[in-house]
């Protein structure tokens, strides 16, 4: 588990992913013998609670503002799982299923909230450099309203 997760869920270091984590995409059941047929799908996995409720649990909120504080008001009506997308990659030698993913994020302040900083989004996508262009786009049309 890398260490943006694990800051997310320190609690799952051990567990089985099923405890904290349901497979959105494919729409196959949540299973090793499914999983390891479709190795060359694209997976999508979102947390089963929302990510302030699970890093709350794990009391390893300090320090860290909640989102009320960042004055977050539109995540109000979205969803506040945390998702990841990536690949299922089986390592022999480890005999074990590795997942390689990146976190989804709408926009920065979403990024903020979850606790994840831009290093945390995959450099081999463009999905840092759009999300720093809408944070962009954004402050200037702020600016310009003014």
């Amino acid at each position: 588990m890398g260490s943006a997760l694990r800051f997310c869920i320190p609690q799952m270091i051990g567990r089985k992913m099923g405890e904290y984590w349901e497979l959105i995409k494919p729409l196959v059941d949540f299973k090793y013998e499914v999983i390891e047929t479709r190795m060359n799908s694209m997976f999508e996995l979102a947390t089963q609670d929302e990510i302030e409720k699970l890093r709350s649990a794990s009391g390893t909120d300090s320090g860290r503002k909640s989102s009320e504080e960042l004055k977050l008001e539109y995540l109000n009506d979205q969803d506040k799982t945390l998702h990841i997308k990536g690949q299922m990659i089986y390592i022999e030698e480890w005999q074990q299923m590795l997942f390689l993913a990146c976190p989804i994020m709408k926009g920065l302040n979403s990024l903020i909230w979850a606790g994840l900083f831009i290093n945390d989004l995959s450099m081999h996508d463009y999905s840092r450099d759009i999300m720093l262009a809408n944070a962009q786009t954004e402050m200037e049309a702020g600016l310009a309203k003014m």
